[in-house]
């Protein structure tokens, strides 16, 4: 393509013509200095771009999207030791601070499986469903069973369920139908003793 560079009102662009002779915006510097390019149509860059400042997908109606076409692996890369952070509706919803660390200002919902070389930190955890005020872990199943499982595999190694309370109070286990108690399993601190219960009545 072949053009020449003209100014007009406010605007100056970089127009070139195609085959047909038609005249084709290629690069447009506005008003308010923002550089637009190919009229609103992709855009190539055959070798590295820098950016020194911001770079913003606008569009008031259109749905917007980043690709990744490299026929390899793709990423968005933070050289320095500071936060990558992701946010919709102006508001900040992810970030991955410098040491790694995965932080989510909303509720995880994955479709499929997640799967992590760490561990997962969160105040409430919620399996099949948000967890209710009070209960750091809440799950629950609409269809079947609500099965629970620790195992180990290795030898020698067992699977542990440790309540460790406070002196003041004691550890349960409780059983409900529709969320009525039904009975009870209770390991007090001071007698060291575990107590069964229905009804609220002391069996043994």
């Amino acid at each position: 393509i072949y053009g020449n560079i003209y100014i007009k009102g406010n605007n100056k662009a970089l127009v070139g013509y195609n085959s047909s002779s038609s005249a084709k915006e290629l690069i447009k510097i506005d008003g308010s200095n923002v550089v637009q390019i190919a009229e609103g149509s992709a855009s190539n860059f055959g070798g590295g771009s820098t950016f020194a400042g911001n770079i913003t997908l606008s569009g008031s109606s259109t749905t917007r999207y980043l690709f990744l076409n490299s026929g390899g692996n793709g990423g968005v890369w933070q050289e320095g030791n500071y936060e990558l952070r992701f946010g919709t509706n102006d508001t900040e919803r992810m970030k991955i601070e410098g040491d790694g660390t995965v932080v989510m200002n909303g509720a995880l919902q994955p479709a499929g499986n997640v799967s992590g070389g760490g561990y997962l930190k969160g105040n409430q955890i919620g399996v099949g469903k948000t967890p209710d005020s009070g209960w750091e872990f809440d799950g629950e199943t609409s269809s079947g069973n609500f099965n629970m499982r620790l195992k180990a595999t290795a030898a020698n190694q067992g699977a542990r369920l440790v309540m460790d309370s406070h002196s003041g109070d004691m550890g349960r286990i409780t059983f409900e139908s529709g969320g009525s108690q039904k009975s009870e399993i209770r390991g007090t601190i001071g007698d060291e003793s575990l107590k069964f219960y229905t009804n609220n009545a002391n069996l043994a």
